[in-house]
């Protein structure tokens, strides 16, 4: 029910994790943006259809009658892709027909303590570089203070210095999970696992693999469903492997499946549209395609107007024309030929650039060179003033002592 009212989640321009995204990813998480929980829309929706909503900043908690779920919107910055783990399992579990058994948040760890040991040492040390990566940025983002503040926060409270050695943080979290009896089991998983496995499928067929992912292709964390590599070790090769996905990308990607289209049931896997989303609402759809029409035609027309300025710098023959009469000319041009244009351009700018840097030094140069000849004419007639005031001094003392001729 509660993904029956799911709408597109809007793209959020303050967000930190946007903001760190260039203008090309930028623009293509606007065109791809996935159905999900934390949307205005979603919310009017599950309230209209009964469920109370309780929503702050970082958190919602979804309730029905004796029936609550509490969910974390972020987790370390970046948008939490666990409560599309739950709506995939709870999809396979009923669309799925005939299958033996269905797991959800599998972990594969290692079976020896050394094995285990070395894990942990691999993820602390890459927190460890991470930190001091962060700490030498000139910039930092909402996410990367988030990153120094936790790290910072952990060494506090095993009492070490943040430049602590990997040997000595491994030692401290050692010690603290021994005097709590390892009772956080979630936080020991995520230091000594291999993989997390988001669902395992048993059936005829026998053991497939889904991943989910809240966003996949271009703009994305994870723009092919091949990088999910935690998700995939070498080693487990499952029969088949799937990545579920709540955005609709453009191109028919390899292995991925649409949240929507699992209501297919196993039979989804020959529909070559297994990657589209099967919208509940096709207004809503409709309306939403419309909208990412608008914004990647505002985006190629944003894109011709660089690369007019781009042709007229790289060709000043072409100075003269209007902008449709380029546009024009554009529209003849090969991608090989665009890719030329934008290489001379480029090549254009740095050289103007140089040149501007190159004048700025001249000018530079010049004005040093004038303040210094300025500072010593100032000091010349200083001191010829001062040698003219010894000058008349000293024919004073000379007349009061009757001494001068």
């Amino acid at each position: 029910e509660i993904f029956n009212n799911l709408s597109i989640e809007k793209f959020d321009e303050e967000s930190p994790f946007n903001q760190i995204a260039t203008q090309k990813t930028q623009f293509e998480r606007q065109t791809n943006r996935p159905i999900g929980i934390n949307s205005d829309e979603t919310i009017r929706k599950l309230e209209n259809s009964n469920f109370q909503i309780d929503k702050n900043h970082n958190k919602i908690k979804i309730t029905k009658g004796v029936n609550k779920w509490e969910i974390d919107l972020f987790q370390d910055g970046i948008p939490n892709g666990v409560p599309l783990e739950i709506l995939m399992a709870n999809h396979l579990s009923i669309w799925w027909n005939n299958y033996t058994e269905i797991l959800q948040g599998v972990s594969l760890i290692p079976p020896t303590p050394k094995m285990r040991e070395a894990q942990l040492k691999k993820i602390m040390n890459h927190q460890l570089h991470d930190y001091k990566n962060a700490k030498d940025m000139s910039k930092q983002n909402e996410i990367i203070k988030l990153k120094i503040e936790k790290f910072e926060a952990r060494c506090d409270k095993y009492g070490l210095d943040y430049l602590c050695s990997l040997d000595e943080l491994v030692e401290a979290y050692i010690t603290e999970q021994r005097n709590n009896s390892f009772g956080n089991s979630h936080t020991e998983l995520h230091y000594i696992r291999i993989c997390e496995i988001d669902c395992l499928l048993l059936d005829d067929f026998g053991i497939t693999s889904f991943d989910a992912k809240g966003t996949i292709g271009k703009g994305s964390r994870a723009e092919n469903p091949t990088q999910a590599a935690r998700q995939k070790p070498s080693f487990l090769h499952p029969n088949s492997y799937y990545v579920v996905s709540c955005t609709d990308p453009p191109d028919n990607i390899s292995k991925l499946l649409h949240l929507s289209q699992l209501k297919g049931g196993r039979k989804v896997l020959e529909n070559p549209l297994k990657h589209s989303w099967n919208p509940t609402d096709r207004n809503e759809y409709e309306i939403w395609k419309e909208q990412r029409k608008l914004i990647i035609q505002k985006q190629n027309e944003l894109k011709n107007r660089k690369l007019i300025e781009q042709i007229r710098l790289a060709y000043p023959k072409y100075e003269t024309l209007t902008n449709d009469e380029i546009c024009i000319e554009i529209s003849q041009l090969t991608p090989k030929q665009i890719k030329k244009v934008k290489k001379k351009a480029k090549k254009k700018r740095e050289e103007a650039k140089k040149k501007e840097r190159e004048e700025a030094k001249k000018k530079k140069d010049e004005l040093i060179k004038s303040a210094l000849q300025e500072d010593k004419n100032l000091r010349k007639d200083k001191n010829k003033k001062i040698r003219k005031h010894n000058s008349y001094e000293k024919r004073k003392k000379e007349r009061e002592k009757g001494t001068r001729k």
